[in-house]
């Protein structure tokens, strides 16, 4: 989707201090040129869309005759816009402004100068109204390529209202828990699912693996380099395995993205839910979800046995200038 725009490329760059999170604190890359080019923000539909074309609304209706922005959605899961932004880059990086990147994506697009370096704009001060992970996460050789709009955390979601209804007072505290509890709701509720969750060759399906290593006390990598062959990794990889083979998830959960797998929960036909809190903000909304907001529980991912320590891989998406190179 994307709307009309009146503003220079100069201008949309000098930008500062109101509306668009993120936009203010980039100000100049120091592109240089006066060329009138239109800009445009870049936004995937899986990060709120919908909040987004709002706020974009109401930026533009509170600079009208000053400055206009644009919303091009692109309706593609994480890695199909990564792949989609790579393309556009390498081709020259069309008309776009403004991206919001994944996370991990910082390094890649920082080395091919495909995104501009904004650590002149960051300040102690400004620096300190951030996180410091979010913020590590926009740095790359240690220059800042970004501004931290958001961060994720993976948590597990679960059918508050079935739990009751069979006995659970609270959500699982260790993975062998929520297979137990899972079982039992399947049995007698009939529900389809007993848990769905992130399995694909993808960057979710890393984060999945990696929080089932760290939930029972294992590590990928230390000093040393790569661990993932210690007790606690392969206790981990064998207990996501074991979802599967036990017949707790389907096995079709190998595939599953984010979306199979909200799909599957929102749809009522799961007891618990890997994802992220995006998730949440789905339940309820009629064209979405089957489910209520009454009928969900959140808490952190259970533990291994013998574990006290639970963990949930952080992600989140930075709003990124795109760099001199694609001007």
């Amino acid at each position: 989707m994307s709307r009309e725009i009146v503003l220079s490329r100069r201008d949309f760059l000098k930008l500062g201090g109101v509306g668009l999170a993120g936009v203010a604190v980039l100000g100049a890359p120091g592109c240089g040129g006066g060329e009138e080019r239109s800009g445009k923000v870049v936004f995937t539909s899986p990060v709120f869309p919908g909040s987004m074309r709002r706020l974009i609304d109401k930026f533009n209706e509170q600079n009208k005759g000053k400055f206009q922005v644009a919303f091009r959605q692109i309706d593609l899961e994480s890695q199909q816009y990564f792949d989609r932004l790579k393309t556009e880059f390498q081709a020259g990086g069309g008309q776009t402004d403004v991206i919001v990147g994944n996370e991990p994506w910082t390094a890649e697009f920082a080395e091919n100068g495909w995104i501009a370096d904004v650590t002149d704009k960051f300040p102690e001060s400004e620096r300190a109204k951030f996180l410091d992970v979010p913020l590590d996460s926009a740095t790359y050789e240690g220059k800042i390529y970004g501004v931290p709009w958001f961060t994720d955390v993976g948590m597990l979601y679960y059918r508050k209202d079935l739990l009751e209804q069979n006995g659970f007072s609270e959500p699982p505290r260790t993975w062998e828990d929520l297979k137990e509890m899972a079982g039992k709701v399947v049995r007698d509720s009939g529900i389809r699912y007993g848990f769905v969750f992130q399995g694909a060759n993808n960057e979710t399906g890393v984060c999945n693996g990696l929080e089932y290593i760290w939930t029972h006390g294992g590590e990928v990598l230390d000093g040393d380099g790569v661990i993932i062959d210690s007790p606690g990794s392969v206790a981990g990889l064998t207990a996501e395995l074991g979802m599967i083979s036990d017949g707790v998830t389907p096995q079709a959960v190998a595939s599953y993205t984010v979306v199979e797998s909200h799909v599957a929960f929102l749809d009522g036909d799961a007891v618990f839910c890997r994802n992220w809190p995006y998730m949440y903000g789905l339940v309820g909304v009629p064209e979405m979800s089957k489910i209520e907001p009454a009928q969900v529980g959140l808490s952190q991912l259970p533990t291994g046995l013998g574990q006290s320590q639970s963990a949930g891989c952080l992600g989140g998406y930075n709003m990124m200038l795109v760099g001199s190179s694609q001007m």
